[in-house]
This record gives C-alpha cells, sequence and structure tokens, in this order.
C-alpha cells in the first residue's frame, strides 16, 4: 500500500477546571510547532461545542521524521508533563489517539 503524510487525530479530554489550562498548553505548542517544524503540515485544535474539556487535535506530519522530531520537541515534552500533572482526565495512555498514514493510489 503506498504511503502519504502522518495524521495523528488526539482526542483528548481535559481533568475537571483543566480545559482552559489544556487550550493553553495546546495552543503554544501549535505556534511553536507551525513557526520551527517545516515537517509539520497541519496542526489544528478543536473544542467539543457542549463540552470544552473534549478536545480533538488534528496534526500531519510529511513523514515519520517529522512526527519524530516533533515528539521530541520541548514544547511536546511540556506538554507530556501538564499531562501528566492532572490536566487530562485520564492518563495519556488510555486517551483516544490514533496515527494513520495517508493512502495514495497510484
Amino acid at each position: 500500500m503506498p504511503a502519504g503524510d502522518i495524521t495523528a487525530y488526539c482526542f483528548l479530554e481535559a481533568a475537571p477546571g483543566k480545559a482552559d489550562e489544556l487550550l493553553e498548553t495546546l495552543s503554544k505548542a501549535q505556534a511553536w510547532a507551525e513557526a520551527n517544524e517545516p515537517g509539520c503540515l497541519m496542526y489544528r485544535i478543536s473544542v467539543d461545542p457542549a463540552d470544552k474539556h473534549k478536545v480533538c487535535v488534528f496534526e500531519v506530519y510529511k513523514d515519520q521524521a517529522a512526527l519524530d522530531f516533533h515528539i521530541a520537541s520541548e514544547v511536546s515534552k511540556n506538554n507530556v508533563a501538564f499531562y501528566a500533572a492532572g490536566g487530562l482526565s485520564k492518563p495519556l495512555e488510555e486517551q483516544d489517539i490514533r496515527v494513520h498514514t495517508e493512502y495514495r493510489k497510484n
């Protein structure tokens, strides 16, 4: 199967009272990725209109190296630290995160 860009769909739920802090943390990551990661093709944050604690982060990277660069960045490490300090409703490993590779038919 031919492969293309790598897309991450991260459905996160903030801990009670942490929605604004989660959005601020993600916004910093978005700004940093857009300014410093040429391999990050898209980084979008969406909020459930019925519950601001439910967030979807949609990220597109040109390849695995670009995704690895993002994961290793200081801003990503700061996000993970926020999550581990109780920023999410449950541990990151239990959040709904999906990584897909673009399919392109030749």
